[in-house]
């Protein structure tokens, strides 16, 4: 299967996808500078406007949780324009609502849909590239997902100046058509299945010769995963670290970004919606090169290690601890007032120590579970987007009665305390050097 597409297709899918995943993101960060604006407008609190952030983060994690399986049962392709023709329609309803109700309703079933996007991509990525060469197309597939932090919260600072918050809106559903056209053009159906015929049509000799290798060629039509059959992928050994690590250390990054707007808004800072737009500028560039450098030193441990299943994993776990010095200086700079430079320092930190592990991650699932990659990334997904989703929820609470400090030091034990248990199943894997694939396949 792997051979199937060649690497001018592959560089061609890996672009086109990796720019429409971006979508997810973008849709989110281009709200943040101007929470404090809809707060007004819609004359609600610091809480309800939260949690118009938080209940699409939600959204986007359940909704990878039942599109990661539909992905793997019917092709990846009709799943995504089915959702995306939704969520065009649902985004040219966030320029209208006239209460903050209206608007959570509306960023739910907007997140619900887009969350498609990467999920798919990521389940596109698995079919194309072989598993020692993944983690770089991961970190590839991450780099314009990692622009939008940059990108979307400039553009949304100053629309939002200039024209008001609901002009985020309108710059996303204007964004979706050419996306869209792009995805149709240039990505074709990689599942496994469709891909190669629906009959499975695979001459002997391939099998033979392993060109397409045997997990790639399915000898029963892919089934349906319902969605909390794929929830048990939570509680295997092998995997549960690296679940947990990756997505408390991406809660960790989102509380972060949704909180420094409000924090920036008021004394002492006093920014306007613009200037907290660009205030994203660092942790974006920060997201960005950690991706990059994580995906290289994935590619580089899947060769160093190769016995070890999660070998991958090894180097860019060690680095998580910067996502953790990070919330230590976030929620201190924050808590005392300290020079501007404080918190966007630490919360490149954050960002820079979220952004190495992730390609490694999704590598790193979508192998253990091939058959099953849209599914096991999925519920990687969803565990980011729902434990970013209640933090942010809690945040502005937590944050009033005990402090950014106290705040930041609770996800900082969360964050070290499932990094550090993510390091030693991993180095204990290493040094008994356990070879992939002597172990059942655990596949649902």
């Amino acid at each position: 299967m792997y051979e199937k597409f060649s690497l001018k297709q592959k560089r061609m899918i890996l672009v086109a996808g990796a720019f429409l995943s971006s979508l997810t993101p973008f849709t989110d960060t281009i709200y943040l500078p101007c929470l404090e604006t809809v707060r007004k407008e819609l004359q609600t609190s610091e809480t309800l406007t939260s949690l118009s952030v938080s209940i699409y983060l939600a959204a986007v994690g359940v909704g990878q949780m039942l599109w990661g399986p539909l992905s793997d049962r019917f092709g990846r392709l009709k799943i995504l324009f089915i959702c995306l023709i939704v969520y065009e329609a649902i985004t040219i309803s966030c320029i209208f609502p006239k209460s903050i109700g209206a608007l959570i309703v509306e960023r739910t079933i907007q997140g619900f849909f887009v969350g498609t996007a990467i999920v798919s991509v990521q389940a596109i990525i698995s079919d194309v590239y072989a598993p020692e060469k993944r983690g770089g197309a991961m970190a590839a597939f991450l780099g314009p997902m990692l622009l939008a932090p940059i990108i979307a919260p400039l553009i949304g600072g100053v629309l939002s100046q200039h024209y008001g918050w609901r002009s985020t809106f309108m710059l996303l559903a204007a964004l979706n058509g050419p996306i869209l056209l792009v995805t149709r053009i240039f990505v074709p159906e990689t599942h496994p299945w469709y891909a190669l015929g629906k009959n499975n049509n695979i001459c002997a000799s391939d099998r033979e010769s392993k060109t397409i290798p045997i997990e790639q060629t399915h000898a029963k039509p892919p089934k349906f995963v319902p969605p909390w059959f794929s929830l048990g992928y939570i509680f295997e050994k092998e995997l549960a670290p690296y679940y947990f690590s990756g997505s408390l250390t991406f809660s960790s990054m989102f509380t972060s970004l949704t909180l420094l707007p409000f924090a920036l808004a008021n004394s002492p800072y006093l920014l306007n919606d613009t200037i907290i737009g660009i205030c994203y500028l660092p942790v974006g560039i920060a997201m960005l090169l950690g991706s990059m450098f994580g995906g290289m030193l994935s590619d580089f441990c899947a060769h160093k290690f190769p016995l070890a299943r999660d070998g991958m994993m090894a180097y860019p776990m060690l680095l998580s601890i910067f996502n953790c010095v990070g919330c230590v200086g976030f929620g201190y700079t924050l808590q005392f007032g300290v020079n501007l430079s404080g918190p966007l320092i630490s919360q490149c930190l954050i960002g820079f120590g979220n952004a190495i592990i992730m390609p490694a991650s999704m590598g790193f699932f979508s192998t253990a579970k091939q058959e099953n990659a849209a599914a096991a990334n999925a519920v990687f997904m969803f565990l980011c987007f729902v434990f970013a989703a209640i933090c942010i929820s809690f945040a502005p609470l937590i944050s009033s009665a005990i402090g950014f400090q106290n705040l930041f030091w609770i996800l900082f034990c969360l964050c070290f305390v499932s990094c550090g248990w993510a390091c030693h199943n991993c180095y204990r894997n290493i040094f008994q050097r356990k070879p992939v694939g002597t172990e059942p396949s655990q596949n649902i």
